[in-house]
């Protein structure tokens, strides 16, 4: 019988909004009879201020997830590489620590879920955890050979280590901590934590569709076939930043849900969408009248457009599909928040 994972995600710096969305996003997209979800954020800030703000932004949901702090204290990672002035990344290691369970899901705080964790394929046996391909080029078991040569006979994918299954009591049991965290001064690993767990798991991890883990700078990477189950922004954060495309419009309409959310986000963001949905509204009339004045003077781009033939089409046809993707999504989440309310 399918069962759902704990699920934890890191707090750090200005990450508060893009917590909440993870958690309640994996909350309202799982199956009813697995509510509420078991959350767990690992808070590695200074102070009480962000648990606060995700708290009283979850507390109106019980029916959805429960939320528990785990306090995250990363002074034994003050010897190792931070990243973006942090080392809070590390967290993830602490898990087994502070928790006794045998099934468990660290995503990163800047995911939408939109798939039910509980249909996450079992984990085989043998394995110590379960991740998607890294989709960026930036990093592969090629240069781990150039780092250091006991790192050459290193074979397989690189994994993204945003989305990742997992064994606590497994991971306690054969020290995962302690060997990433020698790995990565031993070696001076790229990317720290994630390449430490690729190289100390190295043909122990079971690969997951890369939907699980749909990376959205680099969507165009993917198979044309392939829709997403969660958006990761491991780049551009929707909570920062305004973004037109798809996941982020999809980011934006989940958090409009939540009461008090767009206080905690940048102007650039969810304010920055209300405006431009006033905007669409208003240019709507005019639009059709637009386009025909474009096609008019655009002739040479619509050769290049043809030029490009059926790559540019077949790109054309998955955005379709993301898009007609998404809203099932937000008719789906509209459905369940609603239901709470009456």
């Amino acid at each position: 019988m399918p069962s759902c994972p704990k699920v934890f995600t890191s707090l750090d710096g200005g990450y508060a909004p893009g917590t909440i969305v993870t958690l309640l996003s994996a909350a309202a997209s799982l199956d009813p009879a697995y509510r509420p979800l078991d959350a767990y954020v690992l808070d590695a800030s200074p102070t009480d201020a962000q648990f606060k703000t995700v708290s009283e932004a979850l507390e109106s949901y019980p029916l959805l997830l429960n939320i528990t702090r785990l306090i995250s204290d990363t002074s034994e990672f003050e010897h190792l590489p931070s990243l973006y002035n942090s080392h809070a990344t590390y967290s993830r290691f602490q898990i087994p620590e502070l928790i006794d369970c045998d099934d468990a899901v660290y995503m990163d705080s800047d995911f939408l879920c939109l798939k039910d964790l509980s249909s996450l394929p079992p984990m085989p046996a043998g394995y110590l955890a379960q991740a998607a391909i890294n989709h960026t080029p930036a990093t592969s078991h090629e240069q781990f050979a150039k780092l250091s040569p006991d790192l050459s006979n290193l074979t397989g994918p690189y994994y993204n280590a945003g989305f990742i299954r997992f064994s606590p009591k497994s991971w306690l049991t054969n020290d995962i901590k302690k060997s990433c965290l020698d790995a990565i001064i031993r070696y001076n690993l790229p990317q720290h934590d994630q390449s430490a767990l690729n190289a100390v798991l190295n043909g122990r991890i079971s690969p997951l569709e890369q939907s699980w883990n749909f990376q959205r700078p680099f969507w165009s990477k993917l198979p044309l076939d392939l829709t997403p189950r969660n958006y990761h922004f491991d780049m551009k954060k929707p909570w920062n930043e305004y973004g037109v495309e798809g996941a982020f419009q999809l980011w934006y309409s989940f958090a409009s849900f939540i009461s008090g959310l767009e206080s905690i986000t940048s102007d650039t963001s969810l304010q920055a969408s209300r405006r431009q949905d006033k905007t669409n509204r208003l240019m709507a009339p005019y639009k059709a009248k637009l386009f025909t004045f474009l096609a008019g003077i655009s002739k040479a781009h619509h050769a290049e457009m043809r030029r490009k033939g059926a790559s540019h089409w077949a790109e054309v046809a998955m955005r379709t599909k993301i898009h007609r993707h998404n809203r099932k999504f937000l008719k789906l989440w509209r459905t369940t928040f609603e239901n709470l309310i009456s």
